[in-house]
């Protein structure tokens, strides 16, 4: 089906544990921004309240929207249904609050880090040449994507991989390279930038080392610690590997869902061909 030109407001919204980042793209273009990223707290955002301050939100939009796509921390299967953690519940009717707060049945979810990863190939940091590449987001946890083809990718779950760090406790890439890292460096080290950075970016080398049997041309690092990798000492780290680069925008998940967003509604593409399931290291 002939992709239709008309120009749609979409609001792409990124739902991370800490920061929930928005705005307005174009689903007809979907490296347009029609309204400019916003920040939002998440608790704020998601808290006691439920949906009801994000439908606060759209009120102040003064736009009619043509459909949403939101990006969760965690497992989406193809239905849009979220497999969350433990602490962090999403309620079973997750998709109907997004579509009654859009005002729209067009309505999709995706993992935050398969938004990434289509950002990164709608926007052009990704080309076919690069395939396959792994895309990694660092923030409270590790997400992980492999892009095998210009329009599929395979996320990879990471939860089994684990490691004893010296001077950390054993856990897998989530405890040893999200948040709870950088709680470590700020309360129990003497660490300064450099050093955190440093740190850091060891883990990283690692995480990447162990996605090795992939062969990945190319990888791209983002989400909301991709400042504080230090890409020239995780490239040492793996030593004849292929070549790391950051594309931290905040903008480029949000891209990411419009491209879906556009595929799924109007390109009639089923979810299951772009995304394939889950893959798990251990």
């Amino acid at each position: 089906m002939s992709l239709s030109p008309t120009a749609r407001n979409l609001l792409c919204v990124d739902i991370g544990h800490a920061r929930t980042k928005f705005a307005v793209v174009n689903g007809a273009s979907p490296t347009e921004i029609l309204q400019p990223l916003t920040m939002l707290d998440s608790a704020e955002l998601f808290g006691p309240r439920g949906f009801e301050y994000l439908r606060f939100i759209i009120s102040k939009l003064h736009l009619p929207l043509d459909g949403g796509a939101f990006a969760l921390s965690c497992p989406v299967d193809s239905s849009f249904r979220p497999s969350p953690p433990d602490y962090w519940a999403w309620p079973s009717d997750t998709v109907d609050q997004f579509q009654g707060a859009v005002g729209s049945a067009r309505v999709l979810v995706l993992n935050d880090a398969a938004a990434f990863a289509f950002g990164c190939l709608a926007s052009g940091q990704l080309s076919q040449s690069e395939l396959p590449a792994i895309c990694l987001t660092l923030g409270s946890g590790i997400g992980c994507t492999l892009v095998e083809k210009i329009d599929r990718i395979v996320p990879v779950e990471l939860q089994r991989l684990r490691r004893s760090w010296p001077c950390f406790f054993t856990g897998n890439p989530h405890e040893l390279a999200g948040a709870t890292f950088f709680t470590y460096a700020r309360q129990d080290t003497q660490w300064n930038l450099e050093e955190t950075r440093r740190e850091f970016s060891h883990r990283i080398a690692w995480i990447l080392g162990e996605l090795g049997h992939f062969n990945p041309r190319s990888i791209v690092l983002g989400g909301g610690y991709a400042g504080f990798a230090d890409v020239e000492e995780i490239q040492r780290g793996l030593k004849d590997g292929p070549p790391v680069r950051l594309a931290f925008a905040l903008e480029v998940p949000l891209v990411g869902l419009a491209h879906v967003w556009r595929q799924y509604f109007e390109g009639r593409v089923e979810l299951e061909r772009m995304v394939a399931s889950s893959v798990w290291e251990s």
